[in-house]
């Protein structure tokens, strides 16, 4: 059973949580550049607003807020998701 007191078994489940933390975010990455490569997303440095706009009403929603809040960001606007939604559904 897990022991709280030891600190061997805290620096395990640290370790089993960072790794899967880790790998979660390198298949989003991953699966980001393999929907670019296919076509299906322009590169960051290639998008503009009308592009979200495509990609909310082929019902990707997920690339679409995701590159709405990777615009704002460049401009130095850091969005929540809900703030997001709610300027995506505002294009």
């Amino acid at each position: 059973m897990f022991d709280f007191t030891d600190i061997a078994h805290w620096a395990q489940l640290l370790l089993v949580l960072g790794i899967a933390f880790s790998a979660y975010f390198l298949l989003l990455f991953i699966l980001e550049q393999w929907t670019i490569r296919r076509g299906r997303l322009k590169p960051l440095k290639d998008t503009n607003w009308d592009d979200i706009r495509q990609l909310r009403d082929r019902g990707q929603l997920y690339w679409a807020i995701r590159r709405l809040r990777q615009l704002k960001r460049r401009t130095g606007v850091r969005l929540t998701y809900e703030d997001a939604w709610k300027a995506l559904n505002d294009l």
